[in-house]
């Protein structure tokens, strides 16, 4: 584990280097900006090219939030969710992301959909953006994004992803 993590921090500075988050999200009215994380989310039925009914099983850690206002550095999340998504463009998913922030606050935040943008050399974005709606930046809006460096796929198009693992940048915003 410490090995794939080792692996995962020059990924994370490298993914925001690479695609940084979109401008409405990384510009002034970020009120926390978490940089570095990893994510890893498991689909169950594995995900295909033809869009189904997946149940998510998503988690993950983030560190190095700033600014740190309310003394919230980093933490853990989770969320289970399911929607009518693919491996190509992702699609609609209903879902509640719980963060359990170093302070032992938690935030949650809940999101629609799910974008999924194949990059070129074997990159894949993957987008959320949801409302927050408990906890600290209630109101807000939480904008994730995943950069997954290794994306295959022919086992996109064999219907055989059955989890995917990055990087992450979570910013919170109060738009």
């Amino acid at each position: 584990m410490k090995r794939f993590l080792t692996r995962l921090v020059p990924v994370a500075l490298l993914s925001l280097v690479l695609f940084p988050l979109p401008a409405q999200a990384a510009g002034s009215d970020g009120i926390l900006t978490c940089p570095l994380g990893t994510i890893t989310s498991t689909y169950d039925p594995p995900l295909s090219p033809v869009t189904q009914q997946v149940a998510l099983d998503i988690n993950g850690t983030v560190t190095g939030c700033l600014p740190n206002t309310q003394n919230i550095t980093g933490g853990q999340f989770h969320a289970d969710s399911t929607g009518n998504i693919n491996c190509l463009t992702g699609g609609p998913s209903m879902g509640v992301f719980s963060f359990t922030w170093n302070t032992g606050e938690v935030t949650k935040a809940s999101y629609p959909e799910i974008t999924i943008s194949p990059r070129p050399v074997g990159v894949t974005v993957i987008l959320l953006t949801g409302e927050v709606i408990s906890g600290p930046y209630a109101g807000g809006t939480m904008v994730l994004q995943t950069t997954v460096l290794d994306f295959d796929v022919t086992a996109c198009l064999r219907g055989d992803v059955d989890a995917l693992g990055g990087a992450i940048e979570v910013v919170f915003t109060d738009l």
